[in-house]
């Protein structure tokens, strides 16, 4: 990623290195983005608000609680 100029190395405390994404990077993670945001969009566009819910509802109950809560 960085050979195509999508990333960049930075310095790091110590002698780590760290990753940032350049212009380039970041629009095109954005395009990105967008492109799984429409297919998601017109994946559940057929659902009810009351199947969404529902579907919410199952999905927490099989992926048990989040972790990051």
């Amino acid at each position: 990623m960085a050979e195509r100029g999508l990333i960049e190395r930075v310095p790091g405390p110590g002698r780590a290195v760290r990753h940032r994404l350049t212009e380039e990077g970041a629009r095109l993670r954005a395009e990105g983005q967008d492109l799984v945001d429409g297919v998601a969009e017109a994946s559940f566009r057929a659902l009810t608000q009351a199947q969404l819910d529902q579907l919410g509802e199952l999905l927490d109950c099989a992926l048990g609680p989040d972790p990051t809560a």
